[in-house]
């Protein structure tokens, strides 16, 4: 993971007009300018960590013009969700597909590690509002105070919302709808990176709680994204927590942050740097069946091999995990579009998912079966095939998985 970026999305909300916030809206822009020159606490903290920071100005309210800030604009800040729809379903759309552009362009560029992060003032509001809705809680729950609101501004925040879910009633089995009428084009944007980096098989790193609601936005578009996210710290929101676990995600650090800005997300590097350090140095023998395997995948994704061996590691494995591990193996082969050879003692699993099964005996093909030839086939039919080709009753083993 030598080329790490953390991508922070910047924009506006017009939901600031309600009271909601300490700053007044100028300040996003004056920060995205800010790291556009390297002069923010995620660039310092990006510089030790080896990452780039990539700020995408996808809403802001005035047009900005620092030389490294991405030009990605959907609309100039998002209107005032208490009066009705933040924006309209087609530029939330836009927003999450700009997300996942931006990371295909990153990941095509050699990016290993995609990081999350956000700059817009009264982001708390809008991700408090999505998160209310998509967990079905009240918003006083999941509202929290922010960059340091006092608690009349708390109240006016919690007011605010109650008001836009009120006057917009969004539905929370439809996400674009929710995402549109109380959301913000920030959360819209990152959920298209974690959607982005999933489609090119990175890791993403969510940052804080705004960026955790976009992985949650992004979770209910396509829950195999998901596989692809990795928790960096608890934030100090009150609803921080509760999205975390929604998504099953277990955070690195609990360190009482609040800014944003992908700072969370760019704290954990190190230690996965430190972590991959120690796996890399182990000598393979002490490594686990698992613990190889995954560190094949990871290496295989970086430099796709022209054929991949795999030993079967799934022996030891409760069955739902054991079958995820299967699916992402097949994900990443089939992604990646690589040859792959693997070693299993399930015979239900060589049928169901290979494409091409081949059944061995003393170093001799006994069973090679590919194509339409293999459709129905079912467990007892391969033994039998396998007991006449090779002359002898053997329990079933010895077969080579193949993913041609």
């Amino acid at each position: 993971i030598s080329k790490r970026a953390v991508v922070v999305m910047c924009a506006d909300n017009g939901v600031v007009a309600q009271g909601v916030t300490q700053t007044g809206q100028e300040v996003t822009a004056i920060v995205a300018e800010n790291m556009s020159t390297g002069d923010t606490s995620v660039c310092a903290m990006a510089r030790s960590a080896g990452a780039e920071v990539v700020p995408v100005d996808i809403g802001t309210a005035v047009p900005l013009t620092g030389a490294r800030i991405v030009q990605r604009c959907v609309r100039r800040g998002t209107a005032d969700m208490t009066q009705g729809p933040a924006m309209s379903r087609g530029e939330a759309v836009q927003a999450v597909l700009t997300g996942v552009e931006t990371a295909r362009e990153l990941c095509a560029g050699g990016v290993h590690l995609l990081a999350t992060g956000e700059m817009g003032i009264g982001n708390t509001t809008t991700s408090s509002a999505v998160a209310a809705v998509l967990l079905g809680q009240e918003p006083v729950v999941m509202t929290g105070r922010g960059a340091g609101l006092s608690d009349a501004g708390l109240q006016k925040k919690i007011h605010a919302i109650e008001t836009a879910v009120a006057v917009n009633r969004p539905d929370p089995a439809d996400v674009l709808d929710v995402l549109h009428k109380v959301g913000g084009l920030d959360i819209a944007g990152l959920a298209g990176v974690f959607l982005g980096g999933a489609l090119c098989h990175t890791p993403v790193l969510v940052d804080g709680f705004i960026s955790s609601v976009a992985a949650l936005v992004a979770a209910r578009l396509c829950p195999a994204c998901k596989d692809y996210m990795l928790g960096s710290h608890a934030s100090e929101e009150p609803a921080s927590r509760l999205v975390l676990s929604e998504l099953g995600l277990r955070p690195f650090l609990y360190a009482g942050m609040r800014l944003g800005e992908g700072t969370g997300a760019v704290a954990v590097m190190p230690l996965l740097d430190m972590g991959l350090e120690d796996r890399m140095r182990q000598p393979v023998g002490l490594l686990s069946g698992g613990q190889r395997q995954a560190l094949t995948l990871l290496m295989a994704t970086m430099v796709p091999p022209k054929l991949l061996l795999l030993d079967e590691h799934t022996a030891a494995l409760d069955p739902a995990t054991a079958e995820k591990v299967l699916r992402l193996t097949r994900e990443i082969v089939e992604g990646e579009r690589i040859t792959c050879l693997m070693i299993t003692h399930n015979m239900k699993n060589a049928l169901e998912l290979g494409n091409r099964t081949f059944m061995m005996d003393a170093g001799r093909v006994v069973l090679d079966i590919g194509g339409e030839e293999r459709k129905g086939l079912t467990v007892d039919d391969l033994l039998e095939r396998f007991r006449a080709g090779a002359g002898k009753n053997l329990d079933n083993d010895r077969i080579l998985l193949s993913n041609d």
